[in-house]
Protein backbone atom coordinates (compact mmCIF):
# COMPACT_ATOMS: atom_id res chain seq x y z
CA UNK A 1 0.00 0.00 0.00
CA UNK A 2 1.44 3.68 -0.46
CA UNK A 3 2.23 5.39 2.87
CA UNK A 4 2.22 9.41 2.77
CA UNK A 5 5.08 10.83 5.14
CA UNK A 6 3.03 13.03 7.33
CA UNK A 7 6.01 15.80 6.34
CA UNK A 8 4.58 15.93 2.67
CA UNK A 9 1.20 17.41 3.59
CA UNK A 10 2.02 19.36 6.87
CA UNK A 11 5.19 20.58 6.30
CA UNK A 12 3.16 23.87 4.88
CA UNK A 13 0.30 23.82 7.40
CA UNK A 14 1.51 22.94 10.50
CA UNK A 15 -1.83 24.46 12.30
CA UNK A 16 -4.07 21.66 10.46
CA UNK A 17 -2.79 18.35 11.97
CA UNK A 18 -3.46 15.83 10.14
CA UNK A 19 -4.59 12.47 11.42
CA UNK A 20 -1.46 11.06 9.39
CA UNK A 21 1.86 9.02 10.20
CA UNK A 22 4.31 7.39 8.63
CA UNK A 23 2.29 4.23 8.54
CA UNK A 24 -0.97 5.51 7.48
CA UNK A 25 -2.42 4.63 4.40
CA UNK A 26 -4.97 6.06 2.02
CA UNK A 27 -7.97 3.91 3.38
CA UNK A 28 -7.19 5.29 6.81
CA UNK A 29 -7.02 8.66 6.07
CA UNK A 30 -10.03 8.38 4.51
CA UNK A 31 -11.65 6.96 7.23
CA UNK A 32 -14.12 9.02 9.27
CA UNK A 33 -13.89 10.02 12.69
CA UNK A 34 -14.92 12.49 15.15
CA UNK A 35 -13.39 16.18 14.06
CA UNK A 36 -11.56 14.22 10.73
CA UNK A 37 -9.76 16.83 9.00
CA UNK A 38 -9.66 14.67 6.04
CA UNK A 39 -13.43 14.46 5.69
CA UNK A 40 -14.14 18.33 6.05
CA UNK A 41 -11.29 19.02 3.35
CA UNK A 42 -13.69 16.42 1.44
CA UNK A 43 -16.77 19.04 2.14
CA UNK A 44 -14.60 21.91 0.63
CA UNK A 45 -13.22 20.76 -2.06
CA UNK A 46 -16.43 19.30 -3.88
CA UNK A 47 -18.42 22.49 -3.63
CA UNK A 48 -15.02 24.28 -4.73
CA UNK A 49 -14.71 22.02 -7.47
CA UNK A 50 -18.24 22.73 -8.47
CA UNK A 51 -18.22 26.24 -8.03
CA UNK A 52 -15.37 26.24 -10.52
CA UNK A 53 -17.05 24.24 -12.96
CA UNK A 54 -20.25 25.76 -13.11
CA UNK A 55 -18.28 29.23 -13.44
CA UNK A 56 -16.07 27.96 -16.20
CA UNK A 57 -19.45 26.62 -17.99
CA UNK A 58 -21.46 29.48 -17.50
CA UNK A 59 -19.01 32.54 -18.46
CA UNK A 60 -17.94 31.00 -21.23
CA UNK A 61 -21.44 29.94 -22.67
CA UNK A 62 -23.05 32.32 -25.26
CA UNK A 63 -26.48 34.08 -24.25
CA UNK A 64 -28.55 31.40 -25.86
CA UNK A 65 -27.04 28.66 -23.94
CA UNK A 66 -27.23 30.70 -20.82
CA UNK A 67 -31.13 30.96 -21.18
CA UNK A 68 -31.01 27.03 -21.06
CA UNK A 69 -30.69 25.41 -17.69
CA UNK A 70 -31.19 21.82 -19.45
CA UNK A 71 -28.12 22.81 -21.76
CA UNK A 72 -26.15 24.44 -18.71
CA UNK A 73 -26.35 20.73 -16.79
CA UNK A 74 -25.70 18.87 -20.27
CA UNK A 75 -22.37 21.23 -20.12
CA UNK A 76 -21.43 20.74 -16.74
CA UNK A 77 -21.37 17.18 -17.02
CA UNK A 78 -19.62 16.79 -20.02
CA UNK A 79 -16.86 18.81 -18.36
CA UNK A 80 -16.81 17.30 -15.33
CA UNK A 81 -16.88 13.78 -16.85
CA UNK A 82 -13.39 14.79 -17.56
CA UNK A 83 -12.22 14.95 -13.82
CA UNK A 84 -9.15 12.67 -13.36
CA UNK A 85 -10.58 10.43 -11.00
CA UNK A 86 -9.43 7.06 -11.65
CA UNK A 87 -7.09 6.79 -14.24
CA UNK A 88 -3.59 5.39 -13.38
CA UNK A 89 -1.85 7.32 -16.15
CA UNK A 90 -0.14 10.61 -15.12
CA UNK A 91 -0.47 13.41 -16.85
CA UNK A 92 2.47 15.16 -19.30
CA UNK A 93 3.89 16.81 -16.54
CA UNK A 94 3.83 15.44 -13.21
CA UNK A 95 4.53 19.08 -11.32
CA UNK A 96 2.34 21.08 -10.53
CA UNK A 97 3.02 24.37 -11.36
CA UNK A 98 1.59 27.66 -9.03
CA UNK A 99 0.61 30.27 -10.97
CA UNK A 100 1.20 33.02 -8.40
CA UNK A 101 4.36 32.60 -7.94
CA UNK A 102 5.22 30.71 -11.18
CA UNK A 103 7.26 27.85 -9.40
CA UNK A 104 6.68 24.53 -9.42
CA UNK A 105 5.49 22.40 -6.17
CA UNK A 106 8.51 20.73 -4.23
CA UNK A 107 9.93 17.43 -5.59
CA UNK A 108 8.67 15.75 -2.58
CA UNK A 109 4.85 17.06 -2.34
CA UNK A 110 4.61 16.86 -6.39
CA UNK A 111 6.12 13.07 -6.18
CA UNK A 112 3.26 12.71 -3.32
CA UNK A 113 0.71 13.77 -5.23
CA UNK A 114 1.73 11.78 -8.14
CA UNK A 115 1.65 8.64 -6.62
CA UNK A 116 -1.29 9.13 -4.91
CA UNK A 117 -3.43 10.06 -8.12
CA UNK A 118 -1.96 6.66 -9.81
CA UNK A 119 -1.99 4.23 -6.76
CA UNK A 120 -5.71 5.81 -5.51
CA UNK A 121 -7.79 3.14 -7.56
CA UNK A 122 -5.64 0.23 -6.84
CA UNK A 123 -5.07 0.73 -3.11
CA UNK A 124 -9.08 1.12 -2.86
CA UNK A 125 -9.84 -1.97 -4.31
CA UNK A 126 -7.34 -3.65 -2.18
CA UNK A 127 -8.59 -2.29 1.32
CA UNK A 128 -12.48 -2.97 0.11
CA UNK A 129 -12.56 -5.77 -2.04
CA UNK A 130 -12.94 -8.19 0.69
CA UNK A 131 -16.42 -6.19 1.99
CA UNK A 132 -20.04 -7.08 0.93
CA UNK A 133 -20.60 -3.34 -0.64
CA UNK A 134 -17.57 -3.66 -2.77
CA UNK A 135 -19.02 -2.66 -6.33
CA UNK A 136 -17.43 -0.51 -8.97
CA UNK A 137 -19.76 2.50 -7.78
CA UNK A 138 -18.21 2.17 -4.42
CA UNK A 139 -14.71 2.45 -5.07
CA UNK A 140 -15.27 5.01 -7.57
CA UNK A 141 -16.74 7.66 -4.66
CA UNK A 142 -13.63 6.52 -2.29
CA UNK A 143 -11.57 7.79 -5.03
CA UNK A 144 -13.36 10.72 -5.85
CA UNK A 145 -13.15 11.76 -1.95
CA UNK A 146 -9.31 11.29 -2.03
CA UNK A 147 -9.64 13.82 -4.89
CA UNK A 148 -11.97 16.25 -3.41
CA UNK A 149 -9.90 16.36 0.11
CA UNK A 150 -6.71 16.81 -1.72
CA UNK A 151 -8.50 20.02 -3.07
CA UNK A 152 -9.73 20.70 -0.34
CA UNK A 153 -6.37 20.62 1.32
CA UNK A 154 -4.97 22.37 -1.58
CA UNK A 155 -7.15 25.19 -1.70
CA UNK A 156 -6.79 26.66 1.85
CA UNK A 157 -2.84 25.93 1.41
CA UNK A 158 -1.98 27.87 -2.02
CA UNK A 159 -5.36 29.94 -2.40
CA UNK A 160 -8.10 29.76 -4.91
CA UNK A 161 -6.10 30.70 -8.22
CA UNK A 162 -3.53 27.48 -7.43
CA UNK A 163 -6.41 25.25 -6.45
CA UNK A 164 -7.75 25.92 -9.69
CA UNK A 165 -4.12 24.91 -11.38
CA UNK A 166 -4.64 21.48 -8.74
CA UNK A 167 -8.14 21.03 -10.60
CA UNK A 168 -6.81 21.65 -14.21
CA UNK A 169 -3.92 19.22 -13.16
CA UNK A 170 -6.37 16.00 -12.24
CA UNK A 171 -8.11 16.46 -15.81
CA UNK A 172 -10.40 19.79 -16.12
CA UNK A 173 -9.29 22.24 -18.53
CA UNK A 174 -9.77 25.85 -16.29
CA UNK A 175 -6.91 27.75 -18.09
CA UNK A 176 -8.16 30.76 -19.88
CA UNK A 177 -6.64 32.30 -23.31
CA UNK A 178 -4.70 34.66 -21.11
CA UNK A 179 -2.80 31.44 -19.92
CA UNK A 180 -4.17 31.99 -16.11
CA UNK A 181 -6.45 29.91 -14.17
CA UNK A 182 -9.50 32.55 -13.99
CA UNK A 183 -12.91 33.17 -15.64
CA UNK A 184 -13.57 35.69 -17.91
CA UNK A 185 -15.99 38.63 -16.34
CA UNK A 186 -19.13 37.63 -18.51
CA UNK A 187 -20.67 40.81 -20.57
CA UNK A 188 -23.37 42.77 -19.24
CA UNK A 189 -27.08 40.71 -19.23
CA UNK A 190 -28.40 43.42 -21.50
CA UNK A 191 -30.15 42.55 -24.97
CA UNK A 192 -30.26 45.63 -26.28
CA UNK A 193 -27.77 48.37 -26.52
CA UNK A 194 -26.34 50.21 -23.71
CA UNK A 195 -28.42 53.67 -24.52
CA UNK A 196 -29.86 56.56 -22.62
CA UNK A 197 -33.18 55.36 -23.40
CA UNK A 198 -32.51 52.28 -22.05
CA UNK A 199 -30.78 53.01 -19.15
CA UNK A 200 -34.43 55.42 -18.36
CA UNK A 201 -36.33 52.13 -19.29
CA UNK A 202 -34.15 50.26 -17.18
CA UNK A 203 -35.06 52.73 -13.87
CA UNK A 204 -38.55 52.99 -14.55
CA UNK A 205 -38.52 49.25 -14.00
CA UNK A 206 -36.43 49.28 -11.11
CA UNK A 207 -38.61 51.76 -9.01
CA UNK A 208 -38.61 50.95 -5.40
CA UNK A 209 -36.02 48.24 -5.93
CA UNK A 210 -33.62 50.25 -3.90
CA UNK A 211 -35.19 48.47 -0.85
CA UNK A 212 -33.89 45.47 -2.29
CA UNK A 213 -30.11 47.37 -2.35
CA UNK A 214 -30.52 48.47 1.43
CA UNK A 215 -31.29 44.43 2.69
CA UNK A 216 -28.15 43.32 0.55
CA UNK A 217 -26.09 46.05 2.25
CA UNK A 218 -24.74 46.35 -2.18
CA UNK A 219 -24.94 48.98 -4.45
CA UNK A 220 -25.51 47.84 -7.97
CA UNK A 221 -23.08 49.34 -10.56
CA UNK A 222 -25.27 47.79 -13.44
CA UNK A 223 -28.96 47.56 -12.90
CA UNK A 224 -29.68 44.82 -15.28
CA UNK A 225 -28.09 42.06 -13.14
CA UNK A 226 -30.60 43.35 -10.86
CA UNK A 227 -33.62 42.90 -13.10
CA UNK A 228 -32.55 39.68 -14.28
CA UNK A 229 -32.44 38.41 -10.74
CA UNK A 230 -36.49 39.37 -10.01
CA UNK A 231 -37.65 38.19 -13.90
CA UNK A 232 -39.12 35.16 -14.51
CA UNK A 233 -40.04 33.53 -17.53
CA UNK A 234 -43.56 34.18 -18.01
CA UNK A 235 -42.53 38.07 -17.20
CA UNK A 236 -42.44 39.04 -21.23
CA UNK A 237 -43.01 42.68 -20.47
CA UNK A 238 -39.09 42.33 -19.74
CA UNK A 239 -37.23 42.75 -23.31
CA UNK A 240 -33.88 43.74 -21.76
CA UNK A 241 -32.84 40.95 -20.42
CA UNK A 242 -33.01 37.63 -19.74
CA UNK A 243 -34.58 35.81 -17.03
CA UNK A 244 -33.28 34.91 -13.89
CA UNK A 245 -32.68 30.81 -14.93
CA UNK A 246 -29.13 31.56 -15.64
CA UNK A 247 -27.89 33.55 -12.74
CA UNK A 248 -30.47 30.53 -10.42
CA UNK A 249 -27.57 28.24 -12.26
CA UNK A 250 -24.48 29.77 -11.49
CA UNK A 251 -26.12 31.11 -8.17
CA UNK A 252 -26.60 27.88 -6.46
CA UNK A 253 -23.02 26.64 -6.77
CA UNK A 254 -22.21 30.13 -5.73
CA UNK A 255 -24.06 30.36 -2.73
CA UNK A 256 -23.25 27.05 -1.72
CA UNK A 257 -19.23 27.64 -1.46
CA UNK A 258 -19.85 30.78 0.43
CA UNK A 259 -21.45 28.98 2.71
CA UNK A 260 -19.35 26.35 2.97
CA UNK A 261 -16.11 28.21 3.30
CA UNK A 262 -17.18 30.60 6.10
CA UNK A 263 -18.31 27.57 8.19
CA UNK A 264 -15.07 25.64 7.26
CA UNK A 265 -13.29 28.39 8.31
CA UNK A 266 -14.68 30.16 11.52
CA UNK A 267 -16.60 27.02 12.67
CA UNK A 268 -13.69 25.17 13.01
CA UNK A 269 -15.76 23.21 16.01
CA UNK A 270 -17.88 21.36 13.97
CA UNK A 271 -16.73 18.00 13.19
CA UNK A 272 -17.43 16.61 9.64
CA UNK A 273 -20.68 15.28 10.36
CA UNK A 274 -22.46 18.25 11.70
CA UNK A 275 -20.59 20.58 9.13
CA UNK A 276 -22.16 17.99 6.27
CA UNK A 277 -25.19 18.15 8.44
CA UNK A 278 -25.10 22.25 8.57
CA UNK A 279 -24.35 22.51 4.69
CA UNK A 280 -27.17 21.06 3.61
CA UNK A 281 -29.96 22.38 5.96
CA UNK A 282 -28.45 26.04 4.96
CA UNK A 283 -28.31 25.84 1.59
CA UNK A 284 -31.38 23.92 1.11
CA UNK A 285 -34.34 25.79 -1.22
CA UNK A 286 -36.33 25.80 2.18
CA UNK A 287 -33.89 27.96 4.19
CA UNK A 288 -33.22 30.30 1.15
CA UNK A 289 -36.76 30.89 0.82
CA UNK A 290 -37.18 31.35 4.39
CA UNK A 291 -34.42 34.24 3.67
CA UNK A 292 -35.75 35.53 0.76
CA UNK A 293 -39.26 36.38 2.64
CA UNK A 294 -38.26 37.39 5.51
CA UNK A 295 -36.36 40.26 3.80
CA UNK A 296 -39.06 40.33 1.67
CA UNK A 297 -37.59 40.00 -1.71
CA UNK A 298 -40.48 38.06 -2.77
CA UNK A 299 -42.41 41.03 -2.82
CA UNK A 300 -40.35 42.45 -6.38
CA UNK A 301 -40.47 39.08 -8.12
CA UNK A 302 -41.40 39.76 -11.48
CA UNK A 303 -44.16 37.37 -12.99
CA UNK A 304 -47.09 37.33 -14.81
CA UNK A 305 -48.85 33.86 -14.24
CA UNK A 306 -51.57 33.85 -11.31
CA UNK A 307 -50.88 30.45 -10.33
CA UNK A 308 -47.39 31.48 -8.93
CA UNK A 309 -49.15 34.60 -6.88
CA UNK A 310 -51.51 31.95 -5.61
CA UNK A 311 -48.37 29.76 -4.35
CA UNK A 312 -46.21 32.54 -2.86
CA UNK A 313 -48.76 33.67 -1.00
CA UNK A 314 -49.67 30.39 0.96
CA UNK A 315 -46.25 29.63 0.93
CA UNK A 316 -45.96 33.29 2.94
CA UNK A 317 -48.79 32.95 5.25
CA UNK A 318 -47.25 29.28 6.08
CA UNK A 319 -43.82 31.60 7.30
CA UNK A 320 -45.62 33.83 9.09
CA UNK A 321 -47.65 31.71 11.39
CA UNK A 322 -44.21 30.16 12.14
CA UNK A 323 -42.96 33.56 12.18
CA UNK A 324 -40.35 32.98 9.99
CA UNK A 325 -37.89 30.52 12.30
CA UNK A 326 -35.02 29.00 10.40
CA UNK A 327 -35.22 25.65 8.80
CA UNK A 328 -34.18 23.10 11.20
CA UNK A 329 -34.62 20.64 8.63
CA UNK A 330 -34.78 20.44 4.84
CA UNK A 331 -38.72 20.66 3.82
CA UNK A 332 -41.86 21.94 5.88
CA UNK A 333 -44.29 19.80 7.65
CA UNK A 334 -48.13 21.39 8.14
CA UNK A 335 -51.00 20.17 10.75
CA UNK A 336 -52.03 17.96 8.20
CA UNK A 337 -49.04 16.37 7.71
CA UNK A 338 -49.17 17.24 4.33
CA UNK A 339 -46.04 18.61 2.95
CA UNK A 340 -45.64 22.19 2.15
CA UNK A 341 -43.73 23.00 -0.56
CA UNK A 342 -41.67 25.80 -1.47
CA UNK A 343 -42.41 27.89 -4.99
CA UNK A 344 -39.36 27.35 -6.77
CA UNK A 345 -39.27 30.94 -7.90
CA UNK A 346 -38.45 32.10 -4.70
CA UNK A 347 -35.00 30.13 -3.63
CA UNK A 348 -34.61 30.27 -7.82
CA UNK A 349 -34.74 34.37 -7.06
CA UNK A 350 -32.66 34.53 -4.22
CA UNK A 351 -29.69 32.16 -5.58
CA UNK A 352 -29.95 34.42 -8.65
CA UNK A 353 -29.92 37.63 -6.60
CA UNK A 354 -26.66 36.39 -4.95
CA UNK A 355 -24.93 35.89 -8.39
CA UNK A 356 -26.06 39.00 -9.29
CA UNK A 357 -23.84 40.76 -6.66
CA UNK A 358 -20.81 38.55 -7.54
CA UNK A 359 -21.06 39.57 -11.21
CA UNK A 360 -21.87 42.96 -10.33
CA UNK A 361 -18.81 43.05 -8.14
CA UNK A 362 -16.31 41.83 -10.83
CA UNK A 363 -16.72 38.41 -9.25
CA UNK A 364 -14.97 38.87 -5.86
CA UNK A 365 -16.50 36.19 -3.52
CA UNK A 366 -15.42 38.09 -0.50
CA UNK A 367 -18.63 40.57 -0.82
CA UNK A 368 -21.29 37.92 -1.50
CA UNK A 369 -19.90 36.61 1.90
CA UNK A 370 -20.70 39.62 3.63
CA UNK A 371 -24.03 40.01 1.79
CA UNK A 372 -25.06 36.11 3.12
CA UNK A 373 -23.97 36.21 6.15
CA UNK A 374 -25.95 39.78 6.55
CA UNK A 375 -29.11 38.35 5.24
CA UNK A 376 -28.60 34.49 7.20
CA UNK A 377 -27.09 35.46 10.49
CA UNK A 378 -29.93 34.40 12.03
CA UNK A 379 -29.91 31.22 10.68
CA UNK A 380 -26.14 30.49 10.48
CA UNK A 381 -26.73 30.88 14.42
CA UNK A 382 -29.36 28.75 15.24
CA UNK A 383 -28.17 25.83 12.65
CA UNK A 384 -24.59 26.34 13.93
CA UNK A 385 -25.55 26.44 17.60
CA UNK A 386 -28.41 24.18 17.59
CA UNK A 387 -27.08 21.34 15.41
CA UNK A 388 -30.21 19.57 14.38
CA UNK A 389 -30.50 16.57 12.68
CA UNK A 390 -32.08 15.23 9.63
CA UNK A 391 -35.70 13.21 10.29
CA UNK A 392 -33.63 10.58 8.88
CA UNK A 393 -31.15 10.09 11.20
CA UNK A 394 -33.68 11.13 14.08
CA UNK A 395 -35.41 8.43 12.98
CA UNK A 396 -32.59 6.09 12.64
CA UNK A 397 -31.62 7.17 16.67
CA UNK A 398 -35.14 6.66 18.15
CA UNK A 399 -35.95 3.20 16.22
CA UNK A 400 -33.21 1.99 13.65
CA UNK A 401 -36.09 -0.62 12.63
CA UNK A 402 -38.17 1.47 10.91
CA UNK A 403 -39.92 0.48 7.95
CA UNK A 404 -41.04 2.43 4.89
CA UNK A 405 -43.99 1.53 2.94
CA UNK A 406 -44.44 1.97 -0.59
CA UNK A 407 -46.07 5.07 -2.10
CA UNK A 408 -49.85 4.87 -2.43
CA UNK A 409 -51.39 7.24 -4.47
CA UNK A 410 -54.96 8.77 -2.88
CA UNK A 411 -55.73 11.37 -5.35
CA UNK A 412 -54.46 13.52 -8.28
CA UNK A 413 -51.00 15.38 -7.16
CA UNK A 414 -51.49 13.32 -3.59
CA UNK A 415 -49.11 10.63 -2.86
CA UNK A 416 -48.80 8.81 1.37
CA UNK A 417 -45.56 6.74 2.59
CA UNK A 418 -46.88 4.92 6.34
CA UNK A 419 -43.74 4.48 8.46
CA UNK A 420 -44.04 1.71 10.69
CA UNK A 421 -42.03 1.42 14.07
CA UNK A 422 -41.41 -2.54 15.70
CA UNK A 423 -39.57 -0.76 18.62
CA UNK A 424 -43.13 0.71 19.64
CA UNK A 425 -45.58 -1.65 19.07
CA UNK A 426 -45.63 -1.28 15.40
CA UNK A 427 -46.71 2.08 15.35
CA UNK A 428 -47.74 3.94 12.27
CA UNK A 429 -47.20 7.39 11.17
CA UNK A 430 -48.11 8.63 7.53
CA UNK A 431 -47.83 11.82 5.47
CA UNK A 432 -49.19 12.77 2.26
CA UNK A 433 -46.99 14.79 -0.56
CA UNK A 434 -46.67 14.84 -4.74
CA UNK A 435 -43.34 13.72 -4.32
CA UNK A 436 -42.99 10.12 -2.83
CA UNK A 437 -39.40 11.06 -1.35
CA UNK A 438 -41.01 14.19 0.18
CA UNK A 439 -43.61 12.21 1.73
CA UNK A 440 -41.07 9.44 2.94
CA UNK A 441 -39.36 12.32 4.75
CA UNK A 442 -43.10 13.56 6.35
CA UNK A 443 -43.35 10.26 7.63
CA UNK A 444 -40.70 10.30 9.53
CA UNK A 445 -40.42 13.42 10.37
CA UNK A 446 -44.13 12.77 11.72
CA UNK A 447 -42.78 9.74 14.09
CA UNK A 448 -40.34 11.37 15.38
CA UNK A 449 -42.63 14.63 16.57
CA UNK A 450 -44.82 12.56 17.78
CA UNK A 451 -42.12 10.01 19.34
CA UNK A 452 -40.64 13.21 21.14
CA UNK A 453 -43.80 14.17 22.75
CA UNK A 454 -45.02 10.66 24.20
CA UNK A 455 -41.01 9.74 25.40
CA UNK A 456 -41.37 13.39 27.27
CA UNK A 457 -38.20 14.09 25.45
CA UNK A 458 -37.60 18.00 25.16
CA UNK A 459 -39.09 19.82 21.73
CA UNK A 460 -38.88 23.55 21.36
CA UNK A 461 -41.90 25.59 22.37
CA UNK A 462 -43.35 28.13 20.81
CA UNK A 463 -43.19 31.78 21.99
CA UNK A 464 -46.89 31.90 23.31
CA UNK A 465 -46.17 28.45 24.97
CA UNK A 466 -43.11 30.03 26.66
CA UNK A 467 -45.02 32.93 27.37
CA UNK A 468 -48.08 31.25 29.52
CA UNK A 469 -45.30 28.92 31.26
CA UNK A 470 -43.64 31.63 32.60
CA UNK A 471 -46.33 33.90 33.44
CA UNK A 472 -48.49 30.83 35.30
CA UNK A 473 -45.12 30.12 37.50
CA UNK A 474 -44.83 33.79 38.31
CA UNK A 475 -48.22 33.86 39.44
CA UNK A 476 -47.48 31.04 42.01
CA UNK A 477 -44.49 32.89 43.24
CA UNK A 478 -41.82 31.40 41.13
CA UNK A 479 -38.81 34.33 40.27
CA UNK A 480 -36.60 34.03 37.06
CA UNK A 481 -33.67 36.14 36.46
CA UNK A 482 -34.17 38.23 33.32
CA UNK A 483 -32.12 36.68 30.38
CA UNK A 484 -30.85 38.95 27.48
Amino acid sequence: MLMIRRSYLTSRLPKLKLPLDDNTSIGKFLRQTKRSCPRRNQILGEEFCRFAIRLKVYTTADNHERSDKKRLHEMCQEVATKLDLIDPQPNESSHIKLPSTGQFLTESISRSLGKWKQNAHQEIWSLYKNTPQSSDDFIVERVRGINYSLIGWYLQTYGMQNALAFIDWLGVPLISDTGTYCWPQPKSPLLVENSVETQRRLNEILDGYDAIEKKLQYKFQDKAYLLQSVSHESFTTNELTPNYVGLDFVGDAITNYAITRHLFRQLQFLDATDLENACQLLYSNSCFATVSVRNEFHKFLRYTHPEIRNNINSFVAFLRANRFKPVNDLHFLDRKNFIFEVPPIIPGSFEALIAAVYFDSNMDINVVSNTLLNLMQWDLKVICGTKPKTAYVELEQLDPTATFSKPITMGPGKVQVTVTLPKYQNKRFNAVSRDPQLAKWGAAKTAVIQLKKQSNVFIPVTHNELYQHFKNKQQIGIKYNKVE
